[in-house]
C-alpha cells in the first residue's frame, strides 16, 4: 500500500540485545530455502473501482461506483511449488442507500448472481469513514467510495489471516503484502507484512560515528548495503516492531527507497523481538529476490515473487469491465 502512515519521529528501538548507535545496519544474505524454509504462505489483495454515476439523496450529493475487491493465499510446499491455498473475491455497489428503495437495496446482487456475490455498500452512512455534514463535494465523495472498498478488502484479508491461523508457526510464516491494518493484523502471530511503499519524512534519533542526533530515512536507506538490514523500531504504542530491507542494489539517482522493503512485526505484547529472529526473516527475505517480476518502477525492483503470483491470481479472477457493467441492471 502507497505512503502508508509512519512516525515523524522514530527514537525507540525494538530488538534485543539492544543494538548499539554506531551499527544501525546488520549483513542478512540469502538464506538457502535447504536450510530454513519458513515463508510458507504469502497473502495478496486488490481492488478495482468503476465509477457509475452521481446522484442526489438526503445526505446530498453522492458518487455510485462499482468495485471488485479480491484475496488470495499463496503457499509453497517444501518442494518450492507454489499452490493456491484460498482465493475469495467480491463486487461491491457503493452507493447511499437511499437512492433505492427497501425492496431494492434487499435485492441487489440476485440480477449479477444467485449468491448475493454483488454486495450493497452504504456510502452515506454515519461509520469511521463518514463524514460531518449533509453532502460531500464531489471528490471527496469519491475518494470516500474509494475508502470504503479499500476497507471491505482489509475485512477480507483478515479473514484469509485468520483461515490460516492453524497452518503458521515457528516455521511456517505468513507474508502480507503492504503495511499491517487493521487490529486483526495486529493481533496475528507468525506474521510480517512487506511495504514496497512507504513514507520517507520520518526522522530517526540514531547517530552517525557515534555522535548522537537525528537522520533523515532517504540518507539512511541510501547508506543501507543491498543484504543488509536496519534495525528495528517501535511504532506508535509499540504494538508493531518495524526495520528495513535492501533486497537489490541501489541504482544511481532513483529514489533511494528504490530496492527496499519495510518490513512490519506484530506483536500484541509489546514485547521485544531478538536480532537473531529478524535476521532470519531478512535473510528469508532476501533469498524471495531470485526470480525478478517484470513489475515496472521502484515498486517492480523489490517485487516479492510469490506476492506477484498472489496478485496474478487475484486479477485473473476479476471480471472484465464490459462483462461487469454489463451485467449490471438498476433496481427502482
Amino acid at each position: 500500500m502507497a505512503n502508508n502512515p509512519g512516525p515523524e519521529e522514530i527514537s525507540v528501538f525494538a530488538e534485543t540485545p539492544k543494538p548499539g548507535h554506531a551499527g544501525v545496519f546488520r549483513a542478512t544474505w540469502p538464506e538457502d530455502r535447504r536450510e530454513s524454509h519458513r515463508l510458507r504462505f504469502f497473502l495478496d489483495g486488490s481492488v478495482k473501482t468503476y465509477h457509475l454515476a452521481g446522484g442526489t439523496s438526503q445526505l446530498g450529493g453522492h458518487p455510485m461506483a462499482l468495485a471488485q475487491i479480491g484475496a488470495a493465499v499463496i503457499q509453497r510446499d517444501q518442494g518450492g511449488r507454489l499452490n493456491i491455498l484460498e482465493n475469495r473475491r467480491k463486487v461491491l455497489l457503493l452507493a447511499p442507500r437511499d437512492f433505492f428503495t427497501t425492496k431494492a437495496w434487499e435485492q441487489l446482487g440476485k440480477p449479477l448472481v444467485s449468491d448475493g456475490y454483488l454486495e450493497p455498500v452504504d456510502i452515506a452512512g454515519k461509520d469511521d469513514l463518514a463524514t460531518k455534514g449533509r453532502g460531500l463535494k464531489t471528490e471527496a465523495a469519491r475518494q470516500k467510495a474509494g475508502g470504503k472498498a479499500r476497507h471491505r478488502l482489509h475485512e477480507l484479508e483478515a479473514q484469509l489471516i485468520q483461515a490460516t491461523g492453524n497452518l503458521r508457526d515457528r516455521d511456517h510464516w505468513l507474508v502480507l503484502d503492504g503495511a499491517a491494518k487493521l487490529d486483526a493484523f495486529a493481533r496475528a502471530r507468525y506474521l510480517i507484512a512487506v511495504a514496497k511503499s512507504f513514507r520517507r519524512d520520518p526522522l530517526l534519533q540514531i547517530s552517525k560515528g557515534g555522535i548522537p542526533g537525528r537522520r533523515d530515512m532517504s540518507a539512511l536507506l541510501w547508506e543501507l548495503p543491498v543484504g543488509h538490514r536496519t534495525v528495528v523500531f517501535s511504532a506508535p504504542e509499540g504494538r508493531v516492531a518495524f526495520w528495513y530491507v535492501r533486497l537489490r542494489e541501489k541504482r544511481e539517482g532513483e529514489d533511494p527507497r528504490s530496492g527496499v522493503v519495510k518490513v512490519e512485526l506484530p506483536r500484541q505484547d509489546k514485547a521485544a523481538v531478538t536480532a537473531a529472529e529478524v535476521d532470519q526473516l531478512s535473510r528469508a527475505l532476501v533469498a524471495e529476490r531470485s526470480i525478478v517480476s517484470s513489475g515496472p518502477g521502484r515498486r517492480g525492483y523489490c517485487q516479492l515473487y510469490p506476492l506477484r503470483m498472489a496478485e496474478q491470481v487475484i486479477r485473473n479472477g476479476f471480471f472484465s469491465q464490459d462483462v461487469l457493467l454489463g451485467s449490471i441492471r438498476f433496481l427502482h
